[in-house]
């Protein structure tokens, strides 16, 4: 949004009582909606990785509260047991600096990839490692921030079914598939020809 389009709507809340009431209770709201709108998306997200990735677990924590700090969309497979997520998390609340990777669900464990740090990062670019994530990356701009207006904008149209702007949905996807991908593959030897 520009300096032009908030002048615009500011001069619209003030041209009547009514307009002034409007917007204040839209602006009371707002949190709700970024609720409503992203709850939707991870809920669409959680579809379509089902669609691409048949025989993965998807848990969608978003859903509870998806501006809760650490809130969160995991994918696992059975076999994995207790070893580690692929993960996809907001760092901060409000739905902000969202990250994506492998973390491991016991901090105290061993570390578990191997080799895929490096296919993660040759496939994904360089990742980062702490003490809870194997490897890591924050998404890129601009949808590492989902509170930001552009992108509940496309998270809306997503959750309406229109087809036709579909990058945020593309983009998170593409990155969960890869490190689940790489993930499902930790151990197994290469196929010979």
């Amino acid at each position: 949004m520009s300096i032009s389009d908030d002048l615009i709507i500011v001069e619209y809340a003030l041209q009547t009582e009514q307009n002034l009431d409007l917007s204040l209770a839209v602006g009371r709201q707002f949190d709700r909606i970024k609720e409503r709108v992203i709850g939707g998306f991870t809920d669409g997200l959680k579809s379509e990785l089902l669609r691409r990735l048949p025989g993965a677990i998807v848990e969608n924590e978003f859903k509870d509260d998806p501006l809760k700090k650490y809130a969160g969309l995991y994918l696992v497979r059975t076999e994995w047991k207790d070893g580690f997520q692929v993960y996809l998390e907001s760092q901060d609340a409000n739905a902000r600096s969202i990250t994506f990777g492998v973390r491991r669900k016991n901090p105290d464990g061993k570390r578990v990839l191997g080799d895929a740090a490096a296919k993660l990062d040759a496939k994904l670019g360089t990742g980062k490692t702490n003490p809870d994530w194997e490897w890591f990356q924050s998404l890129g701009d601009p949808y590492k921030h989902w509170s930001k207006r552009k992108v509940l904008l496309e998270m809306y149209k997503v959750n309406k079914g229109q087809r036709e702007k579909r990058d945020v949905l593309e983009y998170v996807a593409a990155r969960l598939v890869s490190v689940f991908d790489i993930m499902s593959n930790l151990g197994k030897a290469p196929k010979r020809r």
